[in-house]
């Protein structure tokens, strides 16, 4: 199936989106991981199309094809959501189907929070609900590790 793929403004940054098939059963907007990853490694995911859903894929702002705007101020999950909740808007996709992977899942969880009206459903995969706690578990875990193992880590 071919895509159709272009930019759509959005908070005055261009965000890159690519789309596959007609949403008889609705459309699945995709989040991608990172913060710093892109879209690519959802692209399996247009087989649901197969099935009567629109799958849409998007680089967030600083990835992929999207702009990537100098600084680190804009980088932040609620800028993030407010991306999220501007590409909905600019394509007319009504309520959606939202899916985040890793960093996605994070920002998914805080858009759902933010503009649960709008979506028909919430899947995470491998997602992270609490970045503070993520952060926490990660350093206890790296505790027993062995000592050249903790070094490489730190270094």
């Amino acid at each position: 199936m071919e895509p159709t793929e272009g930019y759509v403004k959005v908070l005055g940054f261009k965000l890159f989106v690519r789309s596959y098939g007609e949403p008889t059963k609705g459309t699945v907007l995709c989040l991608h991981g990172g913060p710093g990853a892109t879209h690519d490694y959802l692209l399996s995911l247009e087989d649901l199309a197969q099935f009567g859903y629109r799958i849409v894929l998007m680089d967030q702002l600083g990835c992929g094809k999207s702009d990537r705007p100098r600084g680190t101020s804009l980088y932040t999950i609620a800028h993030n959501v407010e991306e999220v909740e501007g590409v909905r808007r600019a394509l007319k996709l009504g309520r959606i189907h939202l899916m985040g992977s890793s960093y996605g899942g994070a920002l998914a969880i805080a858009t759902a929070l933010k503009y649960q009206r709008n979506l028909r459903s919430l899947v995470i995969t491998g997602g992270l609900a609490s970045v503070p706690l993520t952060v926490r578990e990660m350093k206890r875990l790296v505790q027993h590790l062995t000592p050249k193992a903790q070094a490489a880590i730190a270094k």
